[in-house]
């Protein structure tokens, strides 16, 4: 399994836990509405505390290089906690974009 094997490379002091919401959503539902509830979801759902990176499309294009550095600058921060946010496959509601500062 390709997640666990990439998990396995983080340091034994990091501690990463996957969450996902589950939410399940009629195919009949229009987009902007099933983006509209994921969205909130996604909101309700985002730590109170640490830093909060929302992975788009649309925001910062990392290669693997990029993102270890990213990953890196993080832990040398001792910021005890960081969230990545993922969208779902329609994507992610404009009112996580708004949310979520760093992309």
């Amino acid at each position: 399994d390709g997640e666990r094997e990439y998990l396995a490379r983080f340091t034994k002091d990091l501690r990463v836990e996957i969450r996902e919401l589950g939410l399940s959503m009629p195919d009949s539902m229009p987009r902007e509405e099933a983006l509209k509830r994921e969205g909130e979801e996604l909101i309700r759902a985002l730590p109170q505390r640490g830093r909060t990176i929302l992975l788009d499309q649309a925001g910062s294009q990392l290669d693997s290089s990029g993102f270890a550095t990213l990953l890196d600058g993080i832990l040398l921060s001792g910021m005890a906690e960081t969230c990545f946010v993922i969208g779902g496959p329609l994507g992610v509601a404009d009112e996580v974009k708004n949310t979520v500062k760093e992309k």
